[in-house]
């Protein structure tokens, strides 16, 4: 967790830690770079699972994809002729990135009510 920190090291912690020392340079590295990275990875593993619970969500057959401006035109086009009935069929749609199943779960979500992260 400490290494998580930009200002915190290897070095500064075998301060504290002797035993930090003798870590080969390549493992001490992968450390660090685990540590500073696992919030992002942590969210986004969030997500998937957010996702995955959500997948048969169904879409309302009145959905307006016009009112997603933060996804491409091309792909608010693409759903509004498809017009997915669940979140799962959107994602399978070519060009839908994690992003926009995002976006789009959350659109649905707070025109239907329910809290964002259930």
């Amino acid at each position: 967790d400490l290494l998580a920190f930009p200002e915190i090291s290897i070095e500064r912690l075998a301060v504290i830690w002797p035993e930090l020392a003798n870590l080969a340079p390549r493992i001490a590295s992968q450390l660090e770079t685990d540590a500073r990275y696992a919030a992002y990875v942590r969210r986004q593993n969030d997500d998937v699972a957010s996702v995955k619970r959500d997948e048969s969500l169904t879409i309302p057959v009145n959905f307006d994809y016009s009112e997603l401006p933060s996804l491409s035109a091309e792909l608010r086009t693409k759903l509004s002729r498809q017009k997915p009935s669940t979140i799962a069929q959107a994602a399978r749609l070519e060009g839908m990135t994690p992003a926009a199943v995002l976006v789009l779960l959350g659109r649905i979500k707070a025109a239907s009510g329910l809290p964002k992260s259930a």
